[in-house]
């Protein structure tokens, strides 16, 4: 089984908006901003290593690691 960085994506638009919860939380967390948010932009909340639905992705614990599989997230989906 390849582990996955878990993002819950939804809305459509020109811009994205990241969404990062803090130690212990999810990408539940920002559910009630979402459902705002996504009516004109694209939203990314993400569980971060060692969360949620990411919690068997390699690496998770320190924020640099975490940091580092966002960003290699945005990259494969062609966000900068």
């Amino acid at each position: 089984m390849i582990s996955s960085l878990y993002a819950a994506e939804r809305g459509a638009g020109p811009k994205t908006v990241v969404f990062l919860h803090g130690f212990g939380g999810c990408h539940g967390d920002w559910q009630e901003v979402i459902s705002t948010l996504a009516l004109g932009s694209r939203t990314l909340a993400y569980d971060l290593p060692g969360h949620g639905l990411s919690l068997d992705f390699p690496g998770g614990g320190p924020a640099k690691a975490a940091a580092r599989a966002v960003l290699a997230d945005l990259a494969a989906r062609r966000i900068r």
